[in-house]
């Protein structure tokens, strides 16, 4: 199996395995969710070393990947701050 396939099977199973222990944990917050996924596939993008793809391809899912990140964690913060 290309390496590739074996991090986008990986990734897929993962990515179902959190999202359904999310929900049964009864985690509703979008937020939690977003940041999981983003984890999950930076996680696995370091493991598997695909700096060999695309860089055209993977600049723009990068880009929107750190801003979903970005925005969910400052969400978190000002809500935060807000409260008090």
């Amino acid at each position: 199996m290309r390496q590739i396939d074996s991090f986008t099977t990986l990734l897929a199973i993962l990515l179902v395995v959190i999202q359904i222990a999310l929900a049964i944990f009864g985690e509703k917050r979008v937020t939690v969710y977003i940041v999981a996924t983003v984890l999950i596939y930076y996680i696995l993008y370091s493991l598997f070393s695909l700096e060999h793809l695309s860089k055209r391809h993977m600049v723009l899912l990068n880009i929107v990947l750190i801003v979903l990140f970005t925005v969910s964690i400052l969400y978190k913060i000002l809500n935060i701050i807000l409260m008090h």
